[in-house]
C-alpha cells in the first residue's frame, strides 16, 4: 500500500494563508507529521492560486524536500 500526505491544499484556509505568507516552518510541519505518520509520498496543492500556482508550487516544492 501507498500512502499519500495530502494535508498541503491551499483549500484548507490555514495551508493557504501559509501559502500566501510564504510561511515555510508551517508548511515543513505539516509535511514533517504526514511523514511520519506513515505517508510514502507528500502531495502539494496550490490550485486556488490561479495566477501564481506555478510559482507557489515550485516553493512548496523545495520547502517540502
Amino acid at each position: 500500500m501507498i500512502i499519500v500526505g495530502e494535508l498541503i491544499n491551499a483549500s484548507r484556509k490555514a495551508v493557504a494563508a501559509a501559502i500566501e505568507a510564504q510561511d515555510a516552518p508551517f508548511i515543513k510541519k505539516l509535511a514533517r507529521e504526514q511523514f511520519e505518520a506513515g505517508a510514502h509520498y507528500i502531495d502539494v496543492n496550490a490550485g486556488v492560486f490561479v495566477d501564481q500556482e506555478r510559482e507557489f508550487l515550485q516553493w512548496l516544492v523545495r520547502t517540502v524536500q
